[in-house]
């Protein structure tokens, strides 16, 4: 499988990435909550169990198989944990691009991720609107934003 460019214009609504599988290394937690400085029992109680933003953040990694953008900037995010996923435990990774849409001269891509574990069974559903064109969206503002102080200032008085 190639990386092309994901675009607005040509983002395949549809498309599917995966299933990747993997399995959750046992010492997850430990690592990625000891560089955050969080307890490793602070989200779920006891041990044993995947910190849960694991199942959230896979969007990117797995699009990432098949695309590659640039400049892009995470817009909006709907989460569905649907059960618990234990440390060692093997899951099987899909994503798609879901929808596009434009919103105030923003072009977004909407990526649904699903997550299951070994067994078949859903354990997360996420959906990532991810904006494409942030850095034109900036410079609109921007210049927007300029041309309405300016408009703002006050005119002096030259009698």
């Amino acid at each position: 499988m190639s990386v092309e460019p994901l675009t607005y214009d040509t983002a395949p609504i549809g498309e599917m990435v995966g299933p990747i599988a993997y399995t959750i290394p046992a010492d997850y937690n430990r690592r990625r909550l000891a560089s955050l400085g969080v307890a490793e029992d602070a989200f779920l109680p006891g041990a044993g169990f995947a910190e849960p933003s694991l199942l959230c953040g896979q969007h990117s990694w797995v699009m990432r198989q098949r695309y590659s953008w640039q400049g892009s900037v995470h817009a909006k995010c709907e989460i569905a944990l649907i059960k618990p996923v234990a440390l060692g435990a093997r899951i099987h990774v899909t994503c798609g691009l879901a929808s596009k849409y434009e919103r105030r001269g923003g072009r977004y891509v909407v990526f649904a991720l699903e997550t299951r574990g070994d067994n078949g069974e859903v354990v997360c559903h996420v959906e990532n609107s991810m904006l494409l064109n942030f850095r034109e969206v900036a410079a609109r503002r921007s210049e927007a934003s300029a041309a309405n102080a300016d408009a703002a200032a006050p005119m002096n008085d030259w009698r």
